[in-house]
């Protein structure tokens, strides 16, 4: 980032709607992103964890949609347990400066790939480096 959007990005997070829109987006492509990246390394379609959490279909896309931030505890809770896994709700440190949030919250979340993406990453990886010897 430069110095103008620094300064432009400063100016914004002084905003307390603002941060916590930002706050409410981030996290909800976070909770979206871990949603699907458990439910497809658990075999599983969105009917067949619906049924296992007592939802629709629908209402798991929507889970998995990063534009919804409306989720409860509740709802995340039976999301966990239809998956096995914990869940874990936290309120972390408070951030020291909105230049820190801002350069936080700007960094793309690392996108989980399947172990067909990651089987197929290594095998052209290893090709190169093969045909760099």
């Amino acid at each position: 980032m430069n110095e103008t959007n620094d300064k432009y990005f400063e100016k914004l997070m002084t905003d307390r709607e603002f941060r916590v829109e930002l706050m409410l987006a981030e996290n909800a492509l976070r909770l979206a992103m871990r949603i699907s990246e458990l439910r497809e390394a658990a075999g599983l379609s969105q009917a067949e964890l619906a049924a296992k959490v007592g939802t629709k279909q629908s209402q798991i896309s929507r889970f998995e949609n990063g534009d919804y931030s409306r989720f409860s505890v509740s709802s995340l809770a039976k999301i966990a347990d239809a998956l096995q896994c914990e869940l874990k709700v936290e309120l972390l440190e408070p951030v020291r400066k909105a230049k820190d949030m801002t350069k936080q919250a700007l960094k793309a979340p690392k996108m989980a790939h399947s172990k067909k993406q990651s089987k197929a990453s290594a095998l052209k990886a290893g090709r190169r480096k093969s045909t760099q010897k």
